[in-house]
């Protein structure tokens, strides 16, 4: 690490692990109100599958970001693009939440690489 991590950086982190265990306990706790944007009904399996898979990447991705890796940030950005794509496509998501998603990402996003040459 070349510099100690930036609070700004360890904020988003903090908020970030917490972000995680809500996103996983919203997945099972909401897999039935997901169904509603899926045709046929049948896919509840494939919607915690991916969102496991979803979380888990955010999860080595933040991981990264905490130990000040420029990887970490490269990950997340495109993890959150991919996810935003398949939202839009396949999980039919409502317009309106995509793009919330978009704004948050996008400040999370400018904020990481607003420390982007303090990190290895």
């Amino acid at each position: 690490m070349k510099n100690k991590r930036p609070t700004l950086i360890t904020i988003l982190c903090v908020l970030g692990f917490i972000g995680i265990i809500g996103a996983i306990l919203n997945l099972f706790i909401n897999v039935e109100s997901a169904n509603r944007y899926l045709t046929p009904q049948n896919f509840s399996f494939g919607v915690i599958i991916f969102g496991l898979m979803t979380i888990a990447i955010y999860l080595f991705f933040l991981i990264k970001i905490w130990k000040m890796k420029k990887l970490g940030v490269i990950g997340y950005g495109i993890t959150a693009l991919v996810e935003l794509i398949v939202d839009a496509i396949f999980l039919k998501t409502p317009i309106l939440n995509l793009l919330t998603s978009l704004i948050i990402y996008i400040i999370i996003i400018c904020i990481l690489f607003s420390q982007f040459k303090k990190m290895d």
